[in-house]
């Protein structure tokens, strides 16, 4: 579990992720970064119940029967391609394809389109893309678009186990992917996730550290079940 961040200003990240065959989960570096902050996101849970009505009865009996699919909802994240925000960086149609490679575009591999992982502050959801809406809003004399603003849905993609580990978001047996922020060690990540700092050394050997005290922000560290 991601602990609450620095104070610094993060933006939303959406990198392609695979599953291993021992079952993590592990980013690619294949990743797409919003020019600008959503204004927020919706993110909805449910539970499903059986319905059991004997005859003649008024009323049904509701019966819990599982965790529904999770599911995130981020409306008009901007591309900005006139300069202002960036101007040196590539244009929306560019910005398109590259978010395109990451959620949309089928893995042959896999056969399935690619799993993703979204982080922006304290979020982080692992998902698949259901829905990707594209609204262009200006263009070149040309008809190249020069702004556009993006809306987009995506289901939850944990498999059963993480989900059930899920339910305890500081269970020590869930892999947890974190983004270092400004200010983070390595003892005080370990404290957040394990509730247990004496870790770090071995944390830094399964993420190839070269250092203890030195960690960059923005870099992504893998902390494996503990046992």
């Amino acid at each position: 579990m991601v602990g609450v961040g620095s104070g610094q200003k993060k933006k939303l990240t959406i990198t392609r992720c695979v599953r291993e065959t021992n079952g993590d989960t592990t980013v690619t570096g294949d990743k797409f970064e919003a020019m600008v902050n959503p204004q927020g996101f919706t993110r909805k849970d449910s539970i499903q119940y059986n319905e059991n009505k004997a005859i003649g009865a008024t009323s049904q009996e509701k019966i819990f029967s599982r965790m529904g699919t999770s599911s995130i909802s981020f409306k008009k994240i901007l591309l900005d391609g006139t300069g202002v925000i960036d101007p040196f960086g590539p244009g929306v149609s560019e910005r398109i394809e590259t978010l395109k490679k990451i959620v949309y575009n089928y893995n042959g591999q896999k056969h399935e389109p690619n799993r993703v992982q979204l982080l922006w502050g304290n979020l982080i959801f692992l998902g698949r893309l259901t829905s990707l809406d594209v609204n262009c809003t200006m263009f070149t004399p040309n008809g190249v678009p020069l702004r556009a603003e993006l809306s987009m849905d995506f289901e939850d993609a944990t498999s059963t186990k993480e989900a059930q580990l899920s339910a305890n978001q500081s269970s020590p047996d869930l892999t947890h992917l974190v983004e270092v922020r400004a200010g983070d060690t390595l003892p005080l990540l370990c404290h957040r996730i394990y509730g247990d700092c004496s870790y770090y050394r071995e944390v830094a050997a399964i993420n190839n550290l070269p250092g203890l005290l030195s960690l960059t922000p923005g870099t992504q560290l893998k902390f494996p079940p503990l046992g």
